[in-house]
């Protein structure tokens, strides 16, 4: 039987996937050296970093954050640094491809630090989700928002279609839309996964 090279190249990437997978650590613990009021003093100048740099969407993300009741997750990592969640950005964000976010491809060992912030809203008018990842790439500082357009809640799995064609799927779920103190986010792209960030705290 042959094999294409198509084949083998799709085979190799699963395998990256699934490598960074198994070998990422997996937090499932709150951790204590979080500071939570300079966590979120970090995210409000991020908001105007990327109101600099074009990226609109971050608005939306602002909106959430400032409902009543709204609960923000976080996840960070620095290569070689003394980051809260780990010193490898590969342990938190084990994420095999990273071109939805940067637009092109780019090697993980590349990703020099990398911050997540998810903001969940629930209230009697339903819930609302946003993603903001701030990653920096080679020297490049790239802040995008991944905003929830549709949600789904099947056997157990929280499932968050975005307007960046990437789904968040989670099975840290406490109630119908409503997420557990500590989360696994994992990500895919026309169902095929991209990795996950092993842990996210609420602040």
């Amino acid at each position: 039987m042959k094999f294409s090279k198509k084949f083998f190249s799709q085979l190799i990437f699963i395998l990256g996937v699934m490598s960074l997978i198994a070998c990422s650590r997996q937090w499932r613990s709150s951790n204590s050296e979080v500071n939570s009021a300079a966590v979120l003093g970090e995210l409000t100048q991020t908001f105007a970093v990327a109101a600099q740099s074009g990226e609109s969407s971050v608005s939306n993300f602002e909106r959430i954050r400032n409902l009543p009741g709204t609960v923000i997750y976080y996840a960070e990592a620095v290569q070689g640094g003394t980051a809260s969640f780990g010193s490898s950005v590969g342990s938190v964000f084990a994420i095999q491809d990273w071109s939805f976010l940067i637009g092109a491809s780019v090697a993980p060992n590349s990703i020099s630090s990398a911050k997540a912030y998810l903001a969940e809203n629930v209230s009697e008018l339903g819930s609302e989700y946003s993603l903001l990842l701030d990653v920096t790439s080679s020297g490049t500082r790239v802040i995008k928002v991944l905003s929830v357009t549709a949600m789904s809640v099947e056997g157990g799995e929280m499932v968050m279609s975005t307007d960046a064609g990437v789904e968040l799927r989670t099975f840290d779920v406490i109630d119908d839309f409503q997420l557990a103190n500590i989360i696994q986010l994992q990500l895919f792209v026309q169902g095929s996964l991209l990795g996950k960030i092993t842990t996210m705290i609420s602040l």
